[in-house]
């Protein structure tokens, strides 16, 4: 009997046992189940957190990402403005100077007309006293006159162009060379005495005829001529050929070498002699010159310049 009861009360104790350790189990489990809610809870309360910053952060740098593009492109805008409106002032300014530039080519073509009527009032006045054949032989002098220049004109040019010829390596001689350097400037001097002698012949039938200013004129195309042919001997000096009215003695020349006359080329009314070789008494004399006739080809470009300046009339 007894054994019997401490069997049943271990028994009984045992389930309580059990029943202590199942319950202290499970309270354990719950425990670690709640600790592990919390634990998880927490870490994405923290997740949401650093996520929540990221956003604002990415958000921050975008606003000042389109305000930096805003700001530029208001920049940019501006100086597109600014740049434009530059232009429309440039263009402005540029229409408004074309304007007043054909308002003053108005006003001197204006005034050249006025002035030009001017003189030919002076010279149909001037003319009055004088017969219609002075008229002519002065008008043909200064045609002459200006056919020469013009003459004088083609031979510098042809002369610069020999000059180049003569500049490259040839078989000619130096003494060629500077032989015809030499006559080509005795050519434009005799040119020149021969233009100051008409300047001379024709000074008082020009002055009182076409009046101060187309004198003046006259002058300065007289002293710009003279002035070259003073520069054209400067060039011959300083190149160490010598001048024909300072050395040209015969030791210096050879006696077969043959001049050309670019006058006479130019212009078959041109009679020069032909000789060879060129003596310093023949150098001093006075020069034999016949003026060249005519061309057509100023008249032609008259008549173009009278045509302009009816055609600037009627404008």
């Amino acid at each position: 009997m007894l054994l019997l009861s401490i069997v049943s009360v271990c028994q009984c104790f045992a389930v309580l046992e059990d029943g202590a350790l199942a319950h202290n189990l499970q309270e354990q489990e719950i425990e670690q189940y709640y600790t592990t809610n919390v634990q998880k809870n927490q870490l994405v309360q923290n997740d949401i957190r650093i996520a929540k910053k990221l956003q604002d952060e990415e958000e921050e740098q975008q606003a000042q990402q389109s305000a930096l593009i805003r700001q530029a492109s208001r920049q940019l805008e501006e100086q597109d403005f600014e740049y434009a409106r530059v232009i429309q002032e440039e263009l402005q300014r540029c229409a408004e100077e074309a304007r007043r530039r054909e308002l003053d080519d108005e006003e001197i073509a204006k005034q050249l007309q006025e002035e030009e009527e001017q003189r030919i009032r002076r010279r149909s006045r001037g003319s009055g006293s004088y017969s219609e054949g002075t008229l002519s032989e002065t008008n043909l002098s200064l045609g002459e006159l200006q056919q020469v220049l013009e003459d004088e004109e083609l031979a510098l040019k042809l002369q610069e162009e020999e000059e180049k010829l003569f500049r490259r390596p040839s078989q000619h001689s130096s003494y060629s060379e500077r032989d015809f350097r030499v006559a080509q400037v005795a050519q434009d001097e005799e040119i020149a005495r021969f233009i100051q002698k008409q300047e001379i012949k024709s000074k008082p039938r020009s002055r009182e005829l076409e009046g101060p200013e187309s004198w003046r004129e006259h002058r300065a195309m007289i002293n710009h001529h003279d002035r070259r042919a003073a520069r054209e001997r400067q060039r011959l000096d300083s190149e160490g050929l010598p001048s024909p009215t300072e050395d040209c003695s015969p030791e210096n020349l050879p006696p077969t070498q043959q001049i050309r006359n670019i006058a006479e080329e130019l212009d078959p009314t041109f009679q020069a002699r032909r000789q060879g070789t060129i003596s310093l008494n023949e150098s001093l004399e006075e020069p034999t010159f016949i003026p060249p006739t005519k061309r057509q080809t100023d008249k032609s470009g008259r008549s173009k310049s009278k045509e302009k300046k009816e055609n600037c009339k009627q404008q």
